[in-house]
């Protein structure tokens, strides 16, 4: 496969490698050492390093974020192979270079792979940036395979000491509802309703309230870069309650890193979980309501029988100013 890609000044840095025919499709030696971040290594010919993870709004769209994982080159041979035209002039670069994250179980390829002159990292030429558009609610991998297709040969590159990029800022900035968001908060109660009433199969308007020590978490942090952290599990809780028949698998903020917010709904990261999301000033509280069909469980509760079937459920989880 040839990645073409945009070379920014580099002919006149660079001998160019040219060569004919390569592709992906072959059988790759894999070299066992794993790079880290910083650490110079011996790559085809050249020596490189792992650098950063760059944010690469381009490829951004509802469900997907675009992100450019960079590496630094020394001084030496570009990796490119140059196509040459009928008339014996070049046509186009394709990078000898290559890479590959697994994402969710599956290899992800790069959208591009783009070369820059380096003036800002002394001892290096070149940075070489592999360019991906990565799912919303999956997590930057903590691995990656390097690839060079001319001497079909492959490398581990360990990624988990790389920090994930500052998402944009100044759409919080633009936005009053997010900066209202944004701020430390305890979680005070938990409301669980059903709105269709005489459903039949289960119903409930019930309010717990949530004090200090209560074992399924009660800390949320909302930033203005759009990162999250919390260790609130309600998938937990309502799991431990009997008188709660059903079980809900995606309101589990302990695992989320990130969030995004458009149109009264906030989304997690990497989960993936749609709640409404408002904010009374006046109080100070920030109500989460996840809503959507449950399956209510037949078994006994404390109280009565309870027949199976779906269900529409709200749950709102309630949170108030951290002092």
């Amino acid at each position: 496969m040839k990645k073409h890609m945009m070379v920014i000044g580099l002919i006149s840095l660079f001998y160019i490698f040219i060569t004919c025919g390569a592709t992906m499709h072959r059988s790759f030696e894999t070299q066992d050492v794993s790079v880290s971040t910083g650490e110079n290594f011996k790559f085809g010919d050249e020596t490189y390093a792992l650098e950063k993870w760059i944010k690469m709004p381009k490829y951004d769209s509802e469900s997907k974020t675009g992100y450019g994982l960079s590496f630094l080159q020394k001084e030496g041979v570009m990796p490119v192979q140059l196509s040459i035209s009928t008339n014996g002039s070049p046509s186009g670069y394709a990078s000898l270079l290559d890479m590959k994250l697994e994402i969710d179980g599956e290899n992800l390829e790069p959208e591009n792979i783009s070369f820059e002159n380096v003036k800002d990292v002394p001892g290096y030429t070149a940075r070489i940036i592999f360019e991906f558009a990565i799912p919303n609610q999956s997590k930057l991998p903590d691995k990656g395979i390097l690839l060079y297709t001319n001497k079909k040969i492959q490398k581990e590159i360990d990624l988990s000491a790389l920090e994930a990029p500052e998402k944009n800022i100044e759409i919080s900035a633009e936005n009053p509802e997010i900066l209202n968001f944004c701020g430390n908060w305890k979680l005070s109660s938990i409301i669980f309703h059903t709105p269709d009433t005489g459903n039949g199969i289960f119903e409930i308007d019930a309010t717990l309230d949530i004090s200090d020590g209560f074992e399924y978490g009660r800390d949320l942090t909302l930033s203005k870069d759009m990162s999250l952290k919390s260790d609130v599990d309600i998938d937990a809780l309502i799991d431990a309650i009997s008188e709660l028949p059903f079980i809900v698998n995606d309101f589990n903020l302990k695992d989320d890193t990130g969030w995004s917010y458009s149109d009264g709904k906030m989304k997690t990261i990497p989960d993936g979980t749609e709640l409404m999301a408002s904010y009374n000033e006046k109080d100070e509280v920030l109500l989460l309501v996840h809503s959507g069909k449950v399956d209510i469980l037949s078994k006994k509760t404390d109280k009565n029988a309870v027949k199976s079937g779906p269900v529409l459920m709200e749950i709102t989880a309630v949170f108030k100013k951290a002092n």
